[in-house]
């Protein structure tokens, strides 16, 4: 036999007990690493032979592990908050407007996370695990502006005496100036976030453009229409109250005069 010189791997890897080999892909400047996830899968998947197969470790491993499990924690975010809001207010018609401005302020965000994205880097931004993040926060920022306007209707309503277009009209008036204070304050801090640059910049463009574009259009159309939809359902919820009020009363003179008889 004989001994020659050949050039091999210093180190073999293996995962269950197959040969295995890494590849480190970074991110270009702006780019999301869920957007490089996608794009190697599919590259893999046309190019790989048969009998070769991929997947993925560390944190790339934990991000396709987790992708969509932001959506179930929105929807229960909403839940919850509207079920918070029933038991505070005694009732199941006068939260709505308070969800629907959290759906108003999503939609921004999404609108955002497009027409933003196509702007600054020429393409829209994907809803990332970061963009995921910043709508389960806008759940609880556009909600708390709408809370205020129908908290302080409904108080003039019920105490003083309002009547329903007056209640809206003055509880928007009243918290005009705290709710552009509070949305002034959070789109300023998101700011710095949404126009960043340099390492790591995309989650921070990502996370800043779902709040800033959110809280936008929560604070342009909420209070433009929160007020309109309380006097709806207010007005909806007292008129079922009446309507069977009516009958009730009808029912009991029946069994008053039955039991006359």
């Amino acid at each position: 036999g004989t001994i020659s010189r050949e050039l091999g791997p210093r180190t073999v890897y293996t995962r269950d007990k197959y040969l295995t080999a890494g590849l480190n892909i970074l991110p270009a400047p702006g780019v999301a690493s869920g957007t490089v996830m996608k794009e190697v899968q599919e590259l893999l998947d046309a190019e790989l032979p048969e009998g070769y197969g991929y997947s993925w470790a560390a944190l790339s491993y934990q991000e396709a592990r987790n992708e969509g499990a932001a959506g179930p924690l929105i929807v229960l975010a909403i839940l919850f908050g509207y079920l918070f809001l029933v038991a505070q207010y005694e009732s199941w018609t006068i939260p709505l407007p308070v969800m629907l401005s959290i759906f108003i302020a999503v939609l921004g965000a999404l609108l955002g996370l497009k027409y933003w994205g196509i702007f600054a880097t020429g393409s829209p931004y994907p809803l990332s695990i970061y963009a995921q993040l910043g709508l389960v926060l806008l759940v609880g920022l556009a909600s708390k502006n709408a809370i205020l306007i129908v908290e302080f209707a409904k108080d003039k309503r019920e105490t003083e005496g309002y009547s329903i277009v007056e209640a809206a009209g003055s509880a928007a008036g009243e918290r005009l100036r705290p709710l552009l204070m509070t949305a002034l304050t959070t789109l300023l801090g998101t700011l710095p976030m949404m126009i960043a640059t340099g390492a790591g910049a995309a989650s921070r463009n990502h996370l800043g453009t779902t709040e800033f574009f959110g809280m936008l259009a929560s604070v342009v159309f909420g209070i433009l229409l929160v007020p309109g939809l309380y006097s709806l359902f207010q007005t909806w919820r007292e008129n079922v109250k009446r309507f069977f009020g009516y009958f009730s009363a009808k029912a009991a003179h029946k069994r008053k005069l039955k039991e006359l008889s």
